[in-house]
């Protein structure tokens, strides 16, 4: 009885299937054909086995390397706005759990690369837009710098009504 990793290496040289095979799919027949379940024959394989890797699967994290990457991750987040950093460091806990690390380490570092671009080139900190009394608030304060530069440009116009006789 062959075992699963020799299944998928079939699976994998099999000239129709090889061509529509992707580069994510790809990916994840290595990963599993390389982890333990992958040493079963086909015909042990049970739901408890399957359990049983889904299990060390999530359990990755929770190794030294994984907790080394969660320190990172705090370090990275560390000086972003905190509702911002808490809804980046879910997404990157839901990435930990479905990808390999360095996959959602990748993620998450450039992930806050552009959210430090975006804030660093936006006028107002984030953390003055995060309710509708802020963002009244703001746009009132940049309301009044504007017509205060600008008296003449932002005056609104006077409507012009026209009588059709």
């Amino acid at each position: 009885m062959p075992t699963i990793r020799e299944l998928i290496a079939s699976y994998r040289q099999d000239p129709d299937i090889s061509k529509k095979i992707g580069r994510t799919k790809g990916y994840v027949l290595d990963l599993l054909a390389d982890s333990d379940i992958a040493k079963l024959p086909a015909n042990q394989l049970s739901t408890v086995a399957i359990i049983n890797h889904c299990r060390d699967r999530n359990g990755a994290n929770d190794s030294v390397s994984g907790r080394e990457d969660l320190k990172w991750a705090d370090t990275l987040l560390a000086d972003l706005d905190k509702p911002a950093a808490a809804a980046l460091f879910a997404e990157y806990q839901r990435r930990l759990t479905r990808n390999t690390s360095r996959s959602a380490n990748i993620w998450l570092r450039k992930t806050v690369e552009q959210v430090r671009q975006y804030t660093t080139r936006f006028p107002v900190p984030i953390h003055m837009l995060n309710s509708e009394k802020k963002r009244e608030s703001v746009s009132k304060e940049w309301a009044g710098v504007l017509q205060l530069s600008s008296p003449n440009k932002l005056m609104p116009l006077p409507l012009q009504v026209t009588s059709k006789s």
